[in-house]
């Protein structure tokens, strides 16, 4: 202003320099109307309502929008520029049973609070998957209270059962705004109490069977547990019909070397499908109410795959397979809503696992990740916690 000033002719330069001046008082009086106008336009957009700032933004000439930690900011032509304040996220406050739960009744219901009221609407066998792991997936009486939803199963668990529970980022609260982060944690059903002996035995199977591997599951939705059976030959379903086994169902080629088999709702339908790792090509068997459709395979076609285990690894809902092989890399395949994604490695290529298992090490039942805002978690593995005395 200085280096303008010296310009001017003498009179209008003393006028402008002297506080006394009327040209003074008159550009000051200028500047603080303008302050305060600026002000008071500030003061009203921070009292509008979302509604009416979304509305406005309809009618002007925006040419940017950029993201922020607020909401985004519209810059317009002509016109106010407004930053819209966004809803903040519905957050998982606590949940029951609680992670890692052993003695879970086997009647519980799963109760989950958050800090907002959540839409009952959108609050499904879906986007709050309760996986029994001897049955299948809950797929009734899902409703909410406020800020509490509730999952009461319509059958009880099985002594001893493992239980995933996933809350997904699909869920909205009444507002329509998303979870930023799923949850995922797991329980078991209590065991009643007593003394244990085996009063006899049940022999199953011809006599002659290379049988590798077995896990019990219902798998004809009756009530109780029927048992699956990797042979390396001729792989069967043995049905429990109430303490002995009646029918059997075969699956595979007959000519299968299956060293792992694993029950699990791979498709959300309520039932439980079957899981088997092979010498070979790996397969899915989907169940159709009692009896198998067609195989979905996963894997190279030439793995030799030594252990399967059923996992939601990704918070979406459904359960995921992580598979360990001989000497080849071990990998989890997400399921994509009943069809398998791209591989996830884990391990280092050339590990022997006998063994796979699902767990929630740090017991956070959150998962964190830059990517969970679009309700699917890609793969980031942590550093490996180490166990156990090397060979």
């Amino acid at each position: 202003m200085s280096l303008q000033v010296q310009y001017l002719p003498r009179l209008w330069r003393n006028n402008l320099t002297s506080r006394r001046s009327p040209a003074f008082l008159i550009i000051a009086t200028l500047l603080l109307a303008v302050a305060l106008n600026v002000l008071m336009v500030m003061m009203v957009s921070a009292q509008m309502d979302m509604q009416g700032v979304v509305s406005s933004l309809s009618s002007n000439s925006t040419h940017s929008i950029a993201p922020g930690n607020s909401g985004p900011v519209a810059g317009n032509d002509g016109q106010r520029n407004t930053i819209f304040q966004a809803d903040p996220p519905p957050v998982l406050n606590s949940f029951n049973p609680p992670a890692n739960a052993l003695n879970v009744s086997r009647s519980s219901t799963v109760a989950l609070t958050y800090s907002a009221p959540m839409s009952s609407t959108t609050v499904t066998r879906d986007t709050v998957a309760v996986h029994s792991m001897m049955r299948g997936l809950v797929t009734m009486s899902h409703s909410t209270s406020g800020e509490v939803v509730t999952v009461t199963p319509n059958r009880t668990f099985f002594p001893g059962e493992l239980i995933f529970t996933t809350a997904t980022t699909d869920m909205t609260d009444i507002t329509g705004t998303h979870p930023i982060n799923p949850s995922v944690w797991q329980f078991n059903a209590t065991v009643s109490g007593g003394h244990g002996y085996l009063p006899g035995e049940t022999s199953f199977g011809t006599g002659s069977d290379a049988t590798y591997c077995v896990a019990w599951g219902d798998y004809d939705n009756d009530g109780d547990l029927d048992l699956a059976v990797g042979n390396n030959g001729q792989n069967v379903i043995y049905r429990n019909s109430g303490g002995s086994f009646g029918s059997t169902v075969n699956f595979g080629t007959g000519s299968d070397a299956t060293q792992s088999v694993a029950w699990g709702d791979y498709d959300n339908d309520g039932d439980l499908d079957l899981a088997v790792g092979n010498n070979g090509q790996n397969v899915v068997y989907p169940n159709n109410g009692g009896s198998f459709g067609s195989a979905v395979n996963f894997g190279t076609g030439s793995d030799d795959t030594l252990s399967v285990a059923w996992g939601d690894f990704d918070g979406d809902g459904d359960l995921d397979l992580a598979v360990g092989n001989d000497g080849q890399q071990n990998a989890v395949y997400p399921n994509n809503g009943g069809s398998f994604g791209g591989a996830a490695n884990f391990g280092s290529g050339s590990d022997v696992t006998h063994s796979v298992a699902w767990g929630d090490l740090t017991e956070t039942a959150i998962w964190t990740s830059p990517w969970a805002t679009m309700g699917r978690i890609p793969f980031a593995p942590t550093p490996a916690a180490h166990f156990g005395t090397p060979l």
